[in-house]
């Protein structure tokens, strides 16, 4: 991009003056986002090589300065490095793909994209406009329809989880009769065995939940160092990241679950009379 307007079109991504003014002072500066300088182990004044698999040749650059964005996985350098590269090689770059453009007034946005587009209009290189939130709205719209299937996919395995727990816990009440109609012979009330009974269901849920968000936490890290390692893409799986966020998600929905699943078999365990359980189980 241009070394000159990065500070003024990104004003919010709080670039340091120092990093902006070593930016334009080298031809071969790039400002990193700080999940790629975390992802590669980069730090400020370090000396990288790219290549590339569009342009020919390949580009070595100094990182000048970081982009203070925590989950931004950007790598910027100044477009007249890689258009001279290019030339030296016999090749050119003489098209451009987005534009930014900053407004200084809000309400100036509407007639200024329509004074570009109008610009530009019946030529070889015509232009759409449009503000940067319909821009992330419509790109991510695409995704829409893929998340409302995720999301219908996920329901489905949590309430099949939900039975295949309400099962289990079931088989373990019924194994137990005669330990749970001897409790109540010696005096255990309705009260005490339904919350052990549910207790203990819930336990084992949140517990195989804990198990089972840390696996995936250890299967991620291996798929992102297999893939760093290797230099390789696994298509999506290596995107997957699990976060903290969705560990202590993990951890809860696993207790709902435990909770849902053991209030009907306690609960019929625990109405149970002791005559009744007794001649079932002799």
């Amino acid at each position: 991009m241009e070394a000159d307007a990065i500070g003024k079109v990104w004003e919010d991504w709080k670039i340091s003056p120092e990093a902006l003014a070593a930016f334009r002072r080298y031809r071969d500066g790039a400002l990193v986002g700080r999940q790629t300088l975390q992802k590669y182990g980069w730090k400020v004044g370090d000396l990288v090589t790219l290549k590339s698999t569009l342009f020919p040749g390949e580009l070595r650059f100094r990182i000048v300065g970081e982009i203070p964005v925590d989950r931004l996985p950007t790598f910027f350098f100044q477009r007249e490095y890689l258009d001279q590269s290019l030339q030296a090689l016999g090749a050119s770059l003489d098209w451009m793909g987005m534009v930014w453009v900053r407004v200084d007034d809000p309400r100036q946005v509407a007639g200024v994209m329509t004074q570009i587009d109008r610009m530009f209009r019946n030529s070889p290189a015509e232009t759409a406009s449009e503000t940067e939130k319909s821009y992330f709205r419509n790109f991510f719209g695409m995704l829409q329809g893929f998340v409302a299937v995720i999301l219908i996919v996920t329901a489905l395995v949590a309430l099949t989880i939900v039975f295949i727990a309400a099962n289990t816990a079931s088989m373990s009440v019924r194994e137990r009769f005669r330990e749970i109609a001897i409790l109540k012979a010696i005096g255990f009330r309705r009260r005490t065995l339904f919350g052990m009974l549910l207790v203990e269901s819930t336990l084992l849920a949140t517990l195989g939940g804990l198990l089972g968000a840390l696996a995936s936490l250890a299967l991620t890290q291996l798929l992102r160092r297999a893939t760093e390692q290797a230099d390789s893409a696994l298509g999506p799986l290596a995107g997957f990241v699990v976060t903290n966020a969705i560990l202590v998600e993990g951890i809860f929905l696993a207790l709902a679950i435990g909770m849902l699943a053991g209030v009907v078999p306690s609960y019929g365990a625990a109405r149970r009379g002791v005559a009744a359980t007794m001649r079932e189980i002799f």
